[in-house]
């Protein structure tokens, strides 16, 4: 094929990530589901970026057999809300990625950039209404996985009630609730 096969995974290292056998893996290559290149002597490898992508879509985690830190993107045009949370958070620093967007359009620039597994969206300090941030998120398949947490000053507020019940994982009103950051990327303190 003239590609290269080095930095490529075995269908049975692809196994051992998505925690399946390789048969498995194999299936999803055969209904194409989870694209393969073939070496010369016509084996299976996956690039790890579409081992990810397949993972992401499935919403299989496979982080931790990376050891990878989960990725965090703060939206809000405050630099208090980031740092706030890099305090309330600093007990499990080496397991997070923190990054800040100050705008949508920095906000869609790291979507794709940074890759983020949570977005915790300041709807106080920031013009994003989370209802369509949420329509946006689930309407792209590499995205739907993500969770969102609301940051607001009135979780009783009625767009956050909405903002809820249309997808949001929860809505924080103070630094203290950091379980609600945590639950979702599976880290316990």
């Amino acid at each position: 094929m003239g590609t290269s096969t080095h930095n490529l995974l075995t269908p049975t290292e692809v196994a051992r990530l998505l925690i399946v056998s390789p048969v498995t893996v194999r299936h999803w290559s055969q209904q194409g589901k989870l694209k393969a290149r073939l070496t010369p002597g016509g084996h299976r490898r996956y690039s790890l970026e579409e081992v990810s992508r397949f993972a992401l879509e499935h919403g299989i985690d496979i982080k931790r057999q990376l050891n990878e830190r989960s990725r965090v993107l703060v939206i809000s045009a405050e630099s208090g809300l980031f740092n706030h949370l890099q305090e309330c958070l600093a007990s499990v620093a080496g397991q997070l990625s923190l990054a800040q967007a100050a705008n949508g359009f920095e906000a869609g620039l790291m979507l794709h950039r940074f890759k983020p597994e949570l977005i915790v969206l300041d709807v106080d300090n920031v013009k994003l209404e989370p209802i369509e941030v949420i329509r946006q998120l689930k309407a792209d398949a590499s995205m739907r996985n993500i969770h969102l947490i609301v940051f607001a000053s009135d979780c009783s507020k009625e767009s956050i009630t909405l903002a809820l019940r249309h997808g949001a994982d929860a809505c924080m009103s103070q630094c203290n609730a950091w379980d609600k950051i945590l639950t979702p990327l599976g880290i316990t303190q």
